[in-house]
Order: C-alpha cells, then sequence, then structure tokens
C-alpha cells in the first residue's frame, strides 16, 4: 500500500494513473474485512479529486465512493464530501459533486440523498457546475425509491429551462432526466 500511495503523490502522471487503476480495482475487489487496507489513501484521493485533471477526478470519485459503500468508514468521507458542496473552492465542489454521482448510482440514502437534492438547485443555475450537477441528479433520479422521489418536483422547472436554452448536450441529459422522473412518478413533471 506505501508504494501505491507514494505513486500517487508522484509527479509522474503515469505512475499517478497506475496507482488510481490499481486502487479502483482493489476498491471494487477487496474483501470487506480488508477494505480498511485503503484507508491511507483517502488523503491523497482527496488532493485528486480536487485537481484538473478530469481523468484523475473521475476515477478518485469512483474508488471513494466504493469505499463509502464498503468500509466502516465510509461515513467520513461522506462528511467530507458533503462539506466539500458548501466549499468556496470550485474543484472542491466538482470534486463532491462527480463523487456523489458515482455514490448515487450504486445506492439510495434517504438523509444524503436529501442533503444532496437541496443543494442541486444552486449548483443547476451554475455554469461551472451544471454539467456536474446533472450527471449527479441523473444518478439521484436513478435510485431514489418513488416514494421518496416528490421532491425531485422543485427541480423540474430549472431541467426545463436548460432543456430549450443550453447546448444540445446539456438538453439530452435533461430529456433523459424528465423520463426518469416521470417514470417513478408522472406528476413530477406535469404540471
Amino acid at each position: 500500500m506505501v508504494e501505491l500511495i507514494d505513486m500517487l503523490n508522484s509527479k509522474n502522471i503515469e505512475d499517478r494513473m497506475d496507482a488510481l487503476w490499481a486502487l479502483y480495482v482493489l476498491s471494487k475487489e477487496l474483501k470487506p474485512d480488508n477494505i480498511s487496507l485503503l484507508r491511507p489513501a483517502i488523503g491523497p484521493l482527496l488532493n485528486i479529486l480536487s485537481s484538473q485533471n478530469r481523468w484523475a477526478r473521475d476515477r478518485a470519485a469512483k474508488i471513494l465512493a466504493n469505499m463509502v459503500l464498503r468500509a466502516d468508514f465510509g461515513g467520513e468521507i461522506l462528511e467530507e464530501m458533503l462539506e466539500w458542496l458548501d466549499s468556496s473552492n470550485r474543484s472542491r465542489r466538482l470534486g463532491a459533486l462527480i463523487f456523489f454521482g458515482y455514490y448515487f448510482l450504486r445506492r439510495w440514502d434517504d438523509d444524503i440523498g436529501t442533503k444532496i437534492i437541496d443543494r442541486l438547485k444552486a449548483f443547476l443555475k451554475d455554469k461551472e457546475t451544471r454539467f456536474d450537477a446533472l450527471l449527479t441528479l441523473e444518478a439521484v433520479v436513478g435510485s431514489i425509491p418513488c416514494g421518496k422521489a416528490p421532491p425531485l418536483k422543485n427541480l423540474v422547472p430549472a431541467l426545463k429551462e436548460l432543456k430549450e436554452s443550453e447546448s444540445p448536450e446539456i438538453g439530452r441529459i435533461c430529456i433523459r432526466i424528465l423520463e426518469a422522473m416521470a417514470e417513478k412518478d408522472r406528476s413530477l413533471v406535469v404540471e
């Protein structure tokens, strides 16, 4: 593990990418009793999650989400990510959005989900966070149980506006989200 941590902290991009790949595989395949072996990697992964390299941020988010879902210390990472959402640092906010996108692809969590839904409207208004906020919202909509979905209705006007006024890519994502919301509960998207 020490060698992987050294590689994560390396100035050599290939070493960092190799370490991220190895940690990703370990985060998925280690037995639950051994996942704590990855705990020393949290700090370097958080550093990478707030970096400018999109691929590295994405991979770090996946690893951290896997750790949260499988490790008894996952709550510590969740709390850190919630703090990052409120950070004045743009890179941290983006990293947290990416993390929560992967987290909600795998699990619905009432407490965390409510906190995320409450914050997403502001992220959707901000051009710098909009794309990642939409991907996070898409994951939330995919994992939220039908009975818990009514708070999503507050985001529908923003989605409809973005669908019409933004790039074709953003419009397509908005349409996917609105369709997924309608599948959960048609009353969410119909006025």
